[in-house]
């Protein structure tokens, strides 16, 4: 009797089943209409953030400072979904160091995290998410395992304990099925989640060996079988130390369907479908083939007996994981399988070393270029480390083609992820499908395809509140506001009125302010007398969110080699007998109080030469004195004399200062008419007015007045004699005037994480030379952005120490292209 392998083989029809429209038109629309809509619906109520975070080095000592760029993606490409990202270090059991709020722009951030000194050696874990990827859960944020050396304790040495083995076994596309040969894959790690090789047999339920197991690459391989239902199949397997484990392997189902997929081959996905069963169960069926980005496409399809035949065209997705799901006539999703599609259509770095020293404090010069696939330059934005590529060995842990392309979609932990994407080599694209046969995908879930939404997108910063005990007013006319007084860190001022909604609570946009705000308030009635009325900030998001503890799922593994000698003398230069680098704060040009009003009023009339009386932060003692009283003495060169009836104007110039001395008293018709010698011209809130309508403006309605001597620009006859005044009122909600700090409650915001800038040595002045210099890191730039040549030029000077330079480059483009470099010179 032949075996039911050969019977199969015998019997199989290839039948080639085309995606053709005569096979659509024979399935059932209102199947294929469901799954285009429920995958419609999913990826816009549900699209996936994805994080990735380039740091300057992978391994650190206590004192130094991590350097780190994040990149964001959304639908393929830079996301403009959240706008704040949080970054936080955490020890092994999870608690967290520190933790820094980042403004998202353009689907990019940058930061600094500062080493404590007391930090212990071991593993650390840098963690990156936004608030809308807390609805899905810690396993959606970006993780990353960083080496802490403590320069006071000795450096670690690797030690064997006793290991427990965990063998894992993968059917392809779910279940094995009687009457058609199935792929297993397994995967062997230790409890440290360390792959390890693993040999040995597959035995039936007559002892006889049906499989050999041998691994292939990092603990996993694939092997075939053919099986019985309700017949028992083992897997005897030995390990490195001797250890042998009896394992049992997944049942066979009576009857199925099963697929296999082959995605070497380059414009096409090529899928083998076969069943066991009643043939019309299967008759009309519908593959669902949809990616992370939000693209998809649907194929009713139709099986014959034997194995059927057809292919995908690469063409219609992009690269990345292509995830696979075949449907029953009623829905119901029978089979699934995930594949890498590589269509070698991402960015191409290149780097050529203008001048390269390996001199103590020696100039080295880099051209940086980028290109398409198609060889066209490429305008990107890009990050770059530079460090000693002798002090500690090269991790294979992410970087940013791995993590975005493949690993952040991927269900637990895949052992250096980066080692994939090398080249695209055949072998390394077998390698890569063990690890798609090996990983579910945890993105989209056909039983349960809803997610319970607790966190909103988070776009910006916000201040928020309520008026405790409010009551709407009858009338507008008794409406209450509140006064805001708020300093920021950056020395920038705000200072406004909010009118609360109908139920007391307010709210400001866009509060994209870094560091500690101080905030004072007072609630007010219209006619701005305080109210005994207490005014509850909200907390934000992150200040009411329990985080669950994000411990290190990989506590061991090997300790990193790091080179003593190096180590020695970057503790030496950290404690302080080399040079500290200075850090700079990133942050705007400080704009005073004044500035940030004539920034907020003065729209078209700008001068060169201008006087300006700020009334909203120096306007203590006006409210009993009329305008022109209080401009009196006010600008430099010009006189007012007269009351506010009949007052006139003189200008002396502006070396004079203005007096009492009075040198001319002008006739009644010289100060008559607006425009005359003696009476410059008036403009409110930029706009022409007469003496009369200047004079009646009620003065604590008055932010700004400017004087602006002649000539002037925008006045009739370049400003006369005398020039121009410009009075500005006051906007609502932007100024308050007779500020008080001791009379207003407090409130304290903690804003954006201050930024520092790395700051690199400059050894052409010859004064720095003889510092002594002992850095690992030489270089970090994370905002470096190459033209529309895709050039870009960068420049570092060396250390003492370095012999060779490891140069990192990680960004992508506006499109969603990735690239990544990692070169050693």
């Amino acid at each position: 009797m032949r075996s039911l392998r050969g019977v199969v083989w015998l019997i199989v029809l290839f039948s080639s089943v085309c995606l053709v429209e005569t096979a659509r038109a024979q399935n059932s629309d209102s199947l294929e209409t469901r799954v285009q809509n429920q995958l419609t619906g999913y990826y816009k109520k549900y699209p996936q953030e994805k994080l990735f975070i380039h740091t300057d080095e992978d391994l650190y000592v206590n004192g130094q400072t991590i350097w780190y760029k994040v990149y964001s993606m959304a639908y393929g490409r830079p996301s403009d979904l959240s706008g704040i990202v949080y970054i936080q270090l955490s020890d092994s059991a999870g608690d967290v160091l520190t933790r820094n709020k980042l403004q998202l722009v353009k689907g990019t951030a940058h930061g600094n995290i500062d080493i404590p000194g007391g930090v212990h050696t071991g593993w650390y874990q840098l963690t990156g998410f936004t608030v809308w990827m807390m609805n899905f859960g810690k396993a959606e944020y970006f993780h990353q395992k960083i080496y802490i050396q403590n320069t006071s304790e000795a450096i670690a040495a690797s030690t064997e304990l006793p290991k427990k083995y965990h063998l894992s076994f993968f059917p392809e596309g779910g279940d094995p099925i009687e009457g058609i040969v199935s792929n297993i894959a397994f995967k062997a790690a230790d409890e440290s989640g360390i792959p390890v090789k693993v040999d040995g047999e597959v035995l039936n339920s007559d002892k006889k060996v049906i499989a050999k197991i041998n691994t292939v690459h990092d603990g996993m391989g694939v092997f075939s079988i053919e099986g019985y239902s309700g017949k028992r199949n083992i897997a005897v397997a030995r390990f490195p130390d001797g250890t042998v484990q009896t394992v049992d392997l997944p049942e066979f189902k009576k009857n199925g369907l099963a697929m296999q997929v082959n995605s070497l081959p380059a414009d096409a996905v090529e899928l083998k479908i076969a069943f066991n069963g009643d043939p019309k169960q299967y008759s009309k069926l519908l593959l669902a083939a949809y990616q992370d980005n939000g693209s998809f496409q649907t194929y009713p399809i139709q099986l014959g007996r034997g194995i059927n035949v057809f292919d995908i065209k690469k063409a219609l997705f992009s690269t990345g994981i292509l995830r696979l799901t075949l449907f029953d006539q009623h829905g119901v999703p029978l089979v699934e399988r995930i594949v890498f599609v590589n269509k070698n259509d991402q960015l191409k770095l290149s780097l050529n070393a203008d001048v390269l020293s390996a001199n103590p404090k020696g100039t080295s010069v880099f051209t940086f270029k980028t290109a398409g696939a198609d060889e066209k330059p490429a305008a990107g934005n890009f990050s770059v480390s530079v460090t000693d590529a002798d002090a500690y060995n090269e991790s294979d842990e992410d970087n940013i083609c791995s993590s975005l392309l493949m690993s952040s979609e991927l269900k637990g932990r895949t052992y250096h992820p980066a080692y994939y994407f090398q080249n695209n080599s055949d072998t390394l694209q077998q390698q890569l499908d063990l690890v798609m046969l090996t990983s579910g995908w945890r993105h989209f879930r056909w039983d349960k395809d809803t997610v319970t939404l607790k966190y909103p997108v988070e776009r910006s910063q916000f201040l928020a509140g309520r008026i405790i005990g409010y009551h709407q007013p009858a009338n507008d006319k008794d409406q209450l506001k509140i006064k805001i007084v708020i300093t920021n860190r950056d020395s920038t001022k705000y200072i406004g009125y909010v009118t609360p909604d109908s139920s007391g609570r307010f709210i400001m946009k866009d509060f994209n302010h870094s560091g500690v705000s101080s905030i004072y308030f007072e609630v007010a009635d219209a006619k701005n007398h305080k109210q005994k009325l207490k005014v509850e900030f909200m907390k934000t998001l992150m200040d009411t969110a329990r985080l669950p503890k994000d411990r290190l799922a990989v506590t061991g593994g090997t300790v990193p080699a790091i080179n003593a000698e190096f180590l020695s003398g970057l503790k030496t230069y950290l404690s302080g007998n080399g040079i500290l680098l200075n850090t700079i704060e990133i942050k705007g040009k400080k704009v005073g109080p004044t500035e940030q009003l004539l920034k907020e009023h003065v729209n078209n009339f700008i001068a060169d030469q201008a006087y300006t009386l700020d009334l909203v932060n120096n306007g203590d003692g006006y409210s009993n004195i009329s305008i022109i009283n209080l401009m009196q003495g006010r600008f430099p060169g010009l006189q007012i004399y007269g009351d506010d009836n009949n007052a006139s104007f003189v200008y002396h110039g502006g070396n004079s200062l203005a007096s009492g001395h009075i040198d001319h008293i002008p006739h009644e018709s010289e100060v008559a008419s607006p425009g005359g010698a003696f009476l410059p011209y008036f403009y409110l809130n930029e706009q022409p007015i007469t003496f009369d309508d200047m004079r009646d403006i009620p003065l604590p309605d008055i932010a700004l007045i400017r004087f602006v001597p002649p000539p002037v620009w925008f006045a009739p006859y370049n400003g006369g004699n005398v020039g121009a005044l410009l009075i500005y009122t006051k906007k609502q909600g932007d100024d308050i005037i007779n500020f008080r700090k001791e009379a207003f409650d407090h409130y304290t915001f903690n804003g954006y994480t201050i930024t520092r800038e790395f700051a690199s040595p400059d050894y052409s002045d010859p004064k720095t030379k003889s510092l002594t210099d002992n850095r690992s890191t030489l270089f970090w730039n994370p905002d470096l952005n190459t033209n529309a040549s895709g050039e870009v030029r960068f420049h570092f000077y060396n250390s003492d120490r370095a012999k060779k330079y490891r140069i990192i480059i990680q960004g992508m483009d506006a499109d969603g292209r990735i690239g990544y470099l990692n070169e050693v010179f």
